[in-house]
């Protein structure tokens, strides 16, 4: 069961990256910072969908978590330069 949990992760991300992929193309609006924010909203909407917080916690679900925080924290620090940008304009 914990493999097909991790390949129905894996899965729904790149579906889910390729929907993003595919309508930021379609928009004509590419757009690495938004690609990220798009990116993390996925990734959490994903961990909380397979988060086993009532059963032993896989190795996979350790390393997704390490993952969010990065991802939270590179979010954090585009969100402080993109502020500090529009405060010294």
């Amino acid at each position: 069961m914990s493999v097909l949990k991790k390949q129905l992760m894996a899965t729904s991300l790149l579906i889910w990256l390729g929907v993003v992929c595919f309508l930021m193309i379609l928009g004509e609006s590419l757009n690495l910072g938004l690609f990220f924010v798009l990116w993390l909203i996925g990734i959490l909407a994903i961990f909380i969908v397979f988060d086993l917080s009532y059963a032993a916690c896989p190795s996979y679900i350790t390393n997704m978590k390490y993952v969010v925080s990065l991802g939270i924290l590179v979010f954090g620090i585009y969100v402080l330069t993109k502020i500090m940008g529009i405060i010294s304009a």
